[in-house]
């Protein structure tokens, strides 16, 4: 191959067709495989190496190969620094190297065959301001002449293909990021629920049992007072309606923190059991098939009902509420709807409600959303929109 050859309508060409690779939306690992096979044959190399920068861990791994070393995708790793990609990497500058063997940078490596090749020219890839996100190694079986002439194309490929690297590098730390999130938000609700639990468990050892004495104790006052001590007597049976109505709210409580229906029925048993939470709301159920989803999932989606009801039964002035759970694709969703006094949502507030806060951080936690629609005079409707995560 010539210099013009070279360094004239090949190396355009070579510019076109890694171009032409980049908008085939191929992933990272696709995308440095055809980098690489492109490369070797604009330049007349044996075989060319893609590899990527983790400044996080401080290593130099390699992401692309042309055949046979494409079986070594994701197996080579160098520190950062070390062989003479890991100090191209370093460095942010090319390295020319005629004869390997003679230069100290050279770092062997039995699974890419090094005994085969003499010559390499190896490339950063910079991004924003000398940033090395990746190098670029080309090898040749015998010692080239014209060396560092083959340097100019691999510069223009290696800041062309750096940006899809580093474009690739941000999405996938996205993804990690998300990932830890998701991980986050289901080992924090998690704890949420063993904490409810634990206080349910002492709320009902403690408070209850108290109280369930206390109904004992008067029950047994009553029998033994004198029928003629009326105002006793009565003051007596007032204390056991209070009494009783203390034991109600406690269940109700117990109830609210520690939904244990849901592991024995379900998301839609334990709506349906909702019903017995709020006597006073005349609750109708429209219940679809929704599938397997996680646990996380199904607690959130009952709390989210369980505050919406609450509204309904303390705000909205009516004795009716609509519950519907239906899945579409990926996606559960869950309505509340209420024919009563509603709100207007433009209307200034000196603060929202912690209960509309914690039913939107909630979802939110675990990729959801929450819509709330009323109007004066005319209802409220809250949907939950949330990821169908499967078990």
């Amino acid at each position: 191959m010539t210099l013009p050859d070279i360094y004239g309508s090949s190396q355009l060409r070579l510019i076109r067709s890694i171009a032409e690779a980049m908008t085939l939306q191929l992933d990272l690992v696709q995308l440095a495989a055809r980098v690489a096979e492109l490369v070797a044959e604009a330049v007349g190399a044996d075989v060319c190496f893609v590899h990527i920068v983790n400044n996080e861990k401080g290593t130099v791994s390699l992401i692309g190969a042309t055949p046979p070393f494409d079986t070594q995708v994701g197996h080579v790793e160098l520190p950062l620094g070390e062989g003479v990609a890991g100090w191209v990497a370093r460095n942010r500058v090319p390295a020319v190297v005629p004869n390997k063997w003679e230069d100290r940078r050279y770092r062997y490596i039995p699974e890419l065959r090094g005994e085969d090749y003499r010559s390499l020219i190896s490339v950063p890839l910079l991004r924003q301001g000398d940033v090395a996100v990746g190098v670029l190694n080309v090898h040749w079986r015998d010692t080239i002449e014209d060396l560092e002439y083959r340097l100019y194309p691999l510069k223009d490929v290696a800041n062309l293909f750096a940006g899809a690297v580093e474009n690739a590098m941000l999405h996938a730390r996205i993804i990690q990021r998300e990932a830890e999130i998701s991980k986050f938000a289901k080992s924090f609700l998690s704890a949420t629920e063993m904490e409810r639990r634990r206080v349910a468990s002492e709320v009902h050892d403690g408070v209850g049992q108290v109280l369930l004495s206390l109904l004992f104790h008067i029950d047994a006052a009553t029998s033994i007072i004198s029928s003629v001590d009326q105002e006793l007597i009565k003051e007596l049976d007032q204390s056991r309606e209070l009494a009783n109505m203390a034991v109600s709210e406690v269940r109700r409580v117990i109830s609210a923190l520690r939904p244990t229906v849901i592991d024995d029925f379900g998301l839609p048993g334990a709506l349906e059991y909702l019903k017995r939470i709020y006597p006073s709301l005349d609750i109708a159920l429209d219940i679809g098939e929704i599938g397997e989803i996680s646990p996380e999932v199904e607690v959130t989606l009952y709390r989210v009902c369980q505050e919406a009801l609450t509204n309904v039964s303390k705000h909205s002035e009516s004795d009716r509420a609509t519950i519907k759970l239906k899945r579409f694709g990926g996606e559960v969703v869950l309505t509340v709807i209420d024919k009563g006094v509603g709100f207007d949502p433009l209307a200034p507030r000196k603060t929202e409600s912690f209960g509309i806060l914690g039913m939107k951080e909630r979802m939110e936690l675990l990729g959801g959303h929450l819509e709330i629609y009323s109007q004066p005079d005319a209802g409220t409707t809250v949907f939950a929109h949330m990821p169908a995560l499967e078990r």
